[in-house]
């Protein structure tokens, strides 16, 4: 049987609780066992990382496209304003070279106003895709120009251990232009049963399913040398991915039924799951030039945004506790 057939039952740096509060220091030791160096890396004033203990993962802007089709950006800080998150992941994803434009920024400080004022130490990140950065210059210049016009938290690299196996300056580079800018840092894991690099430094790892499926106990394994979130696979130009299927194939009920087993997951396997509220993604009028890419809705998917936040409360109380 699948694990998934058995599913039935920016602008502030702040310390955090929950999942991370094991890097609560001002400066954090990789272990030894990555197989590099193991410096601290300084923190300035404050702890850098993700206050995750009510994180939920969105998309509103991706590649200029505003994803969170039948929504904006008022809405879309209503929906999540409700939940009163503490981490919002990948808001907004740039491809390289690309312009951040005016109305992305809009509809970021937007977001952030309706989600800082019910959660006021809310943090937000940015996803960049690492493996389109051929050199470490390239990568810091990005990040400077996202910066320079959105005052964010943090950063989401897709493709971050393919990127740290061949392509070690320029993920070392993005960690340090982070952490000197007081940000946290992350990166999406593949391949999470073999002796991934994790670069020194690096703030938290994300794992996603393929399939529906994960490994738990290479989860278990990878969460003894960096935090880890959980989010759902997304390939948004794959009809068959599991962010597809997610939107397209499953129903509600499904949709529902799987949320609460990953949730359920979080304490026994060590990682904190990140509630799908406008994500994952996937593409309409695929091979077309004019393909579109869009979200999955869970406040138009009822009772999903209540089950959501009746799993936030049972797992990530207001007064967030560690995961052991």
């Amino acid at each position: 049987m699948s694990e998934y057939a058995g599913a039935g039952g920016a602008g502030r740096r702040l310390a955090f609780g929950g999942v991370v509060g094991a890097l609560a220091a001002l400066a954090i030791a990789v272990s030894p066992q990555l197989g590099e160096a193991t410096p601290t890396v300084a923190r300035g004033d404050a702890s850098v990382a993700p206050e995750a203990s009510r994180f939920v993962s969105v998309r509103m802007y991706q590649d200029g496209q505003f994803t969170a089709k039948r929504e904006n950006p008022a809405s879309v800080g209503a929906a999540l304003a409700s939940l009163k998150p503490t981490y919002v992941s990948a808001l907004l994803r740039f491809s390289a070279g690309e312009p951040v434009r005016g109305r992305e920024v809009r509809g970021w400080n937007t977001v952030v106003e309706a989600v800082r004022a019910v959660s006021p130490n809310a943090q937000f990140s940015v996803e960049l895709n690492a493996v389109e950065y051929p050199t470490a210059n390239k990568v810091r210049r990005m990040m400077a120009r996202v910066r320079s016009k959105i005052d964010l938290d943090g950063w989401l690299f897709d493709f971050y251990t393919p990127a740290a196996r061949r392509m070690p300056k320029v993920t070392a580079a993005a960690v340090a232009s982070a952490h000197a800018n007081g940000e946290f840092l992350g990166g999406n894991a593949f391949g999470i049963a073999q002796n991934q690099r994790i670069p020194a430094g690096t703030d938290y790892i994300a794992v996603q399913d393929f399939g529906f499926n994960i490994n738990l106990k290479a989860v278990r394994a990878l969460a003894q040398r960096a935090t880890i979130f959980f989010h759902l696979g997304n390939s948004p130009n794959l009809p068959n991915s599991d962010g597809c299927k997610f939107i397209e194939t499953l129903s509600t009920a499904k949709r529902i039924a799987y949320i609460r087993m990953r949730a359920g997951q979080q304490a026994a396997n060590s990682f904190r799951f990140a509630y799908p509220v406008f994500f994952p993604e996937c593409e309409r009028n695929r091979g077309q030039r004019e393909a579109t890419i869009f979200t999955y809705n869970a406040p138009r998917d009822d009772p999903m945004m209540d089950t959501i936040g009746a799993l936030m409360d049972q797992y990530a109380p207001t007064t967030p506790t560690p995961i052991p």
